[in-house]
């Protein structure tokens, strides 16, 4: 379909859905996304009292196995070299997952963060032993942070929750540290963010064609979406 497309417009945007809406767009509902709120002039302790106590001791429990086993982290700049270790971790995440991934693409999008995302992208890493076994590649932009992709070793990994303490809590302090307010974690995963303290929102795709006989087809979506379309 020929369109001019916003894919991930959220539901209490009433500016960009009010400009997009009067200029002819129409909306489609799209996914949940899941955003957590940074505890405003707080700390870690902060975080951990939103949950109740086995939620609590369930993350404490995370961290201490994390720090027995000597795991660290490093939050640094996409460089090639970088690019090179990570990449493969991002292949195993998609093979754990049965999901089919081109890695020459994969390595395009790396290239092109690296080269033009200056220094918003950074690339927070978690270390065993002296080897790498999980990145997060983040943006910064605004005062809030954005997590969009991730990787693991997981044979080096093995059962530590890696992922919890690199992708929620690693990141949670770095944004503590920075005076960032939102961590915005994208779509999927439902329970697993929910479970971490995140809130969900919904998005809506908001679409014009370029072509009539699109234009009526994206108003009969439109119309089968429910309530509240446009």
């Amino acid at each position: 379909m020929e369109s001019v497309s916003f894919l991930y417009v959220d539901e209490d945007d009433e500016l960009l859905r009010g400009v997009l809406e009067d200029a002819r767009y129409v909306s489609v509902p799209g996914q949940t996304a899941y955003s957590l709120v940074v505890p405003e002039g707080g700390s870690f302790d902060s975080y951990l009292a939103r949950f109740e106590q086995p939620r609590r001791v369930k993350i404490k429990r995370e961290l201490r196995a994390l720090a027995e086993a000597g795991v660290s982290y490093r939050t640094r700049p996409l460089t090639e070299k970088l690019i090179e270790q990570v990449a493969p971790l991002e292949m195993a995440l998609y093979a754990k997952h049965g999901t089919t991934a081109n890695p020459a693409a994969f390595r395009a999008v790396f290239d092109s963060i690296a080269a033009n995302a200056g220094d918003a992208a950074r690339v927070t890493t978690a270390h065993l032993d002296g080897a790498l076994i999980g990145f997060v590649l983040t943006f910064t932009h605004g005062g809030e942070m954005y997590a969009r992709q991730a990787g693991f070793d997981y044979e080096r990994k093995g059962k530590l929750p890696v992922y919890f303490g690199l992708v929620y809590y690693e990141l949670l302090r770095i944004a503590l540290a920075e005076g960032i307010s939102h961590l915005h974690y994208s779509t999927g995963s439902d329970r697993v963010k929910l479970s971490r303290g995140c809130a969900p929102r919904l998005q809506y795709a908001y679409l014009k064609a370029r072509r009539p006989e699109q234009a009526e087809h994206l108003a009969r979506l439109a119309r089968l979406g429910g309530p509240g379309q446009s």
